[in-house]
């Protein structure tokens, strides 16, 4: 079991996500427990407009996943600097995302713990390896 209500473990996610042309992205992600096991990957395609929406909608899929698992406690790191700094509200929001980091802001309530931070993409790496599997079929 990942998540429940008895479960105060820490779920490490990382998420890469990619954009080929308009409407064509996809993403990946891998998430582990505390003792470093993984205990779900997951790639797919998505609608997106851009790059930064791709990877915001990455991000929002993970919380999802972690809300339907029953994961209280959640860190998420991704390999843009950019959604993370509007998430955050250090950069204003752009027009293709603000829906995305609405619905991000609002999942989060949900959790005990949420923590959001960059990686560099070298560290992103498997999560990068699976998005990319999919953009190839």
């Amino acid at each position: 079991m990942i998540g429940g209500a008895g479960s105060c473990q820490t779920i490490k996610v990382k998420v890469d996500a990619s954009w080929k042309a308009s409407f064509k992205g996809v993403i990946g992600w891998v998430a582990w427990n505390e003792m470093r096991d993984t205990c779900f990957e997951e790639s797919g395609r998505i609608r997106a407009e851009s790059p930064l929406q791709a990877k915001a909608l990455g991000v929002r899929r993970v919380l999802e996943w972690a809300r339907s698992s029953g994961i209280l406690r959640l860190e998420v790191s991704s390999d843009c600097l950019q959604l993370l700094k509007q998430w955050a509200g250090t950069e204003s929001a752009h027009h293709q995302i603000r829906g995305v980091i609405a619905n991000i802001t609002m999942m989060s309530n949900f959790f005990h713990y949420l923590c959001f931070s960059y990686i560099s993409r070298g560290l992103s790496k498997r999560a990068h390896d699976l998005a990319y599997r999919v953009m190839r079929i």
